[in-house]
């Protein structure tokens, strides 16, 4: 079957830029709301979520150790799982077998050997990196939505995700369980559940969410605030992938 013609082309991380700039006031209250004399006002916390999400959207080159710790452990776990070797990362394991020391770039990691086993033994027999798209009608027209799933199991996609402190729900606004479980059932795959597998590497947590009648609702507001927001802002946006179909 021919591929429908996008309109626009977004994925998930785009979405929770957006996210993360429509709740930039609430975000500032959790963070800053209780400091008498906070780091940032309010006004310039707004600013820096617009900017950070235009930059996103044109694909600023963007490097963070957070972001690189994440993309290190994932890489690392499938490394494992696959029982082969890697040309993204150089690893090895302590003398006492406890610990995973990663070189990623410019990072040197170190990730605990029963939780890297953990994940490893978890996704053994799972699709790694997984190329999955779909096209969502809307009514600025067709939008195409793709990304790479990290896991697919049997009855569910996997997303890991590392941190420095979990708190229950931590995902919720999250895009990753409605765009990846849409383009699946697009492509008719019949999956209808996903779990965030979180680690801040003393515990494991697991945020699972399903997909249900009022999903496909949900994921197309918000795609369709999204693009209206891209259209009012089309004189700053340089990366033009995002007007028609992508790479």
């Amino acid at each position: 079957m021919k591929a429908l013609k996008a309109d626009y082309c977004i994925y998930p991380t785009l979405l929770d830029a957006f996210t993360s700039y429509v709740r930039a006031d609430d975000i500032y209250d959790k963070y800053y709301g209780w400091a008498e004399s906070p780091s940032v006002t309010l006004d310039e916390f707004r600013e820096k979520s617009f900017t950070d999400l235009i930059d996103r959207i044109n694909r600023k080159p963007y490097e963070s150790e957070a972001a690189s710790k994440g993309t290190a452990f994932n890489i690392l776990v499938d490394t494992l799982a696959a029982k082969k070797s890697s040309d993204k990362i150089k690893y090895s394991l302590s003398e006492d077998g406890k610990m995973y020391h990663v070189e990623y770039g410019n990072y040197n990691f170190f990730f605990p050997a029963a939780i890297c086993r953990h994940y490893a033994r978890k996704f053994a027999d799972a699709l790694h990196q997984s190329f999955v798209e779909g096209t969502l009608a809307t009514t600025y027209g067709n939008v195409r939505l793709y990304g790479f799933t990290d896991e697919i199991t049997v009855f569910a996609v996997h997303d890991l995700k590392t941190t420095s402190k979990y708190q229950v729900g931590k995902y919720r606004h999250n895009w990753q369980h409605l765009v990846y479980l849409y383009c699946l059932r697009d492509m008719g795959v019949d999956v209808d559940t996903f779990i965030y597998e979180v680690t801040d590497f003393s515990a494991i947590y697991t945020e699972l969410y399903h997909w249900h009648k009022d999903s496909f609702y949900t994921l197309r507001d918000g795609v369709e605030d999204f693009v209206r927001f891209v259209n009012d802002n089309r004189d700053i946006i340089t990366d033009t992938k995002i007007f028609g179909n992508a790479e």
